[in-house]
């Protein structure tokens, strides 16, 4: 595996310089190309999923609901939600003729939930999942050019985050730090970024 890092450096330097321009001059085949083929370079441990499904699994921002008696907390989707008719009284008040209402699975109580407290989990940024989801793809319609751009954009900037960080742990996971000549190999050229020729 180590014999092998120095291909797959010199592999990802040259396709993520070709990524970076291409994503700045919105050529987004050539984007996809160079991104698909530092993924193909890495070893299958080591590359980026692709996959919606996945994606989502990983995102989803979980809300919890805390009982107001006994303090369980209790995943929003597995609770029993019920639309519950409201009072005459009630109605004169609030103008509504139900409200929502959830009964906890351990103390058996109902409970409003507009006056529930609900919990979010929220992913830290940054974070890196190993997943990203389907590029995204153009319908037509001149509209949907400029929503294409941006989202596209926005996926091949995560990619290349994802790729990046799956190369770093490559590196730190096989690399020999003894031999010398091995070390020269795995600089980054950044000297193309800085040149005039690219601003």
């Amino acid at each position: 595996m180590q014999s092998r890092l120095p291909d797959v450096n010199t592999a990802f330097n040259t396709h993520r310089k070709r990524a970076i321009i291409a994503i700045e001059q919105r050529r987004w085949t050539e984007c996809l190309g160079a991104e698909y083929a530092i993924n193909a370079a890495l070893p299958e441990e080591y590359r980026v999923i692709i996959s919606d499904q996945e994606y989502k699994k990983l995102t989803k921002q979980d809300l919890t609901v805390i009982c107001e008696a006994c303090k369980e907390q209790f995943d929003y989707d597995a609770i029993k939600i019920l639309n519950v008719i409201t009072t005459s009284f009630e109605r004169l008040v609030n103008k509504n003729r139900t409200i929502r209402v959830w009964y906890c699975p351990k103390c058996k109580h109902e409970y409003k939930l507009a006056t529930t407290e609900i919990e979010q989990s929220i992913l830290k940024q940054p974070y890196y999942l190993g997943v990203v989801p389907k590029p995204p793809q153009r319908s037509d319609g001149i509209a949907d050019h400029v929503t294409y751009d941006r989202e596209f954009e926005r996926w091949a900037w995560t990619m290349l985050d994802e790729l990046e960080q799956k190369m770093a742990q490559y590196r730190d996971d096989n690399w020999d730090r003894g031999q010398d000549n091995l070390n020269q190999n795995m600089e980054i050229d950044t000297r193309w970024e800085e040149s005039d020729d690219n601003n």
